[in-house]
Protein backbone atom coordinates (compact mmCIF):
# COMPACT_ATOMS: atom_id res chain seq x y z
CA UNK A 1 0.00 0.00 0.00
CA UNK A 2 2.41 2.50 0.95
CA UNK A 3 4.54 1.67 -2.20
CA UNK A 4 1.64 2.44 -4.03
CA UNK A 5 0.89 5.99 -2.43
CA UNK A 6 4.93 6.22 -3.11
CA UNK A 7 4.84 5.44 -6.80
CA UNK A 8 1.45 7.90 -6.80
CA UNK A 9 3.21 10.99 -4.89
CA UNK A 10 6.51 10.79 -7.52
CA UNK A 11 4.24 10.25 -10.15
CA UNK A 12 2.47 13.52 -9.58
CA UNK A 13 5.79 15.08 -9.04
CA UNK A 14 7.16 13.84 -11.94
CA UNK A 15 4.30 15.00 -13.96
CA UNK A 16 3.93 18.63 -12.92
CA UNK A 17 7.90 18.89 -13.33
CA UNK A 18 7.43 17.82 -17.03
CA UNK A 19 4.62 20.33 -16.74
CA UNK A 20 6.44 22.92 -15.58
CA UNK A 21 9.18 22.62 -18.32
CA UNK A 22 7.07 22.70 -20.97
CA UNK A 23 5.29 25.75 -19.32
CA UNK A 24 8.96 27.39 -19.80
CA UNK A 25 9.71 26.11 -23.01
CA UNK A 26 6.57 27.71 -24.62
CA UNK A 27 7.26 31.24 -23.00
CA UNK A 28 10.52 31.14 -24.26
CA UNK A 29 9.30 30.32 -27.63
CA UNK A 30 6.71 32.90 -27.10
CA UNK A 31 9.31 35.64 -26.19
CA UNK A 32 10.90 34.78 -29.02
CA UNK A 33 8.29 35.03 -31.53
CA UNK A 34 7.54 38.49 -29.91
CA UNK A 35 11.22 39.87 -30.11
CA UNK A 36 11.44 38.56 -34.16
CA UNK A 37 7.75 40.24 -34.84
CA UNK A 38 8.84 43.55 -33.16
CA UNK A 39 12.38 43.32 -35.18
CA UNK A 40 10.46 42.58 -38.34
CA UNK A 41 7.58 45.72 -37.48
CA UNK A 42 10.61 48.39 -36.80
CA UNK A 43 12.51 47.09 -40.09
CA UNK A 44 9.18 47.43 -41.71
CA UNK A 45 8.56 50.79 -40.17
CA UNK A 46 12.25 52.08 -41.25
CA UNK A 47 11.59 50.87 -44.99
CA UNK A 48 8.85 52.92 -45.06
CA UNK A 49 10.12 55.83 -43.66
CA UNK A 50 13.19 55.20 -45.85
CA UNK A 51 10.61 55.54 -48.92
CA UNK A 52 8.68 58.45 -47.51
CA UNK A 53 11.86 60.64 -47.02
CA UNK A 54 12.55 59.31 -50.53
CA UNK A 55 9.28 59.82 -52.38
CA UNK A 56 7.98 62.84 -50.37
CA UNK A 57 9.48 66.10 -52.30
CA UNK A 58 9.16 68.26 -49.51
CA UNK A 59 11.18 66.24 -47.59
CA UNK A 60 13.72 65.46 -49.57
CA UNK A 61 13.95 69.40 -49.97
CA UNK A 62 13.58 70.22 -46.25
CA UNK A 63 16.41 67.98 -45.90
CA UNK A 64 18.90 69.57 -48.36
CA UNK A 65 18.56 72.97 -46.09
CA UNK A 66 22.13 72.76 -44.37
CA UNK A 67 23.73 75.02 -41.97
CA UNK A 68 26.43 77.16 -42.83
CA UNK A 69 28.65 79.59 -41.48
CA UNK A 70 27.09 82.70 -43.15
CA UNK A 71 23.62 80.99 -42.45
CA UNK A 72 21.23 78.36 -44.13
CA UNK A 73 21.24 77.43 -47.67
CA UNK A 74 19.27 74.94 -49.76
CA UNK A 75 21.74 73.15 -50.87
CA UNK A 76 20.31 71.46 -54.35
CA UNK A 77 20.89 72.78 -57.36
CA UNK A 78 17.97 73.69 -59.79
CA UNK A 79 19.19 71.38 -62.29
CA UNK A 80 19.63 68.62 -59.71
CA UNK A 81 16.11 69.29 -58.70
CA UNK A 82 14.50 69.44 -62.17
CA UNK A 83 16.59 65.54 -62.95
CA UNK A 84 14.95 64.86 -59.40
CA UNK A 85 11.37 66.02 -60.89
CA UNK A 86 10.95 68.35 -58.29
CA UNK A 87 8.57 70.71 -59.68
CA UNK A 88 10.04 74.24 -60.24
CA UNK A 89 7.30 75.89 -58.21
CA UNK A 90 8.41 74.03 -55.19
CA UNK A 91 11.94 74.31 -55.57
CA UNK A 92 11.31 77.93 -55.18
CA UNK A 93 9.28 78.05 -52.41
CA UNK A 94 12.09 75.95 -50.32
CA UNK A 95 14.30 78.98 -51.93
CA UNK A 96 12.16 82.00 -50.41
CA UNK A 97 12.00 79.79 -47.17
CA UNK A 98 15.64 79.51 -46.62
CA UNK A 99 15.73 83.48 -47.73
CA UNK A 100 13.23 84.18 -44.90
CA UNK A 101 15.05 82.04 -42.39
CA UNK A 102 18.28 83.79 -42.67
CA UNK A 103 16.37 87.27 -42.62
CA UNK A 104 14.69 86.44 -39.27
CA UNK A 105 18.62 85.22 -38.22
CA UNK A 106 19.76 88.51 -39.20
CA UNK A 107 17.03 90.46 -37.68
CA UNK A 108 17.64 89.07 -34.03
Amino acid sequence: MKAIQLLAIVSMVMSLTIISCKKEILQEKTLINKEGHGAKVAVQDSLETLYMMQSNLELLLADRIISKSNGYVLDISKQEATELDIPDELYQKYKTKVNELNKLLITK
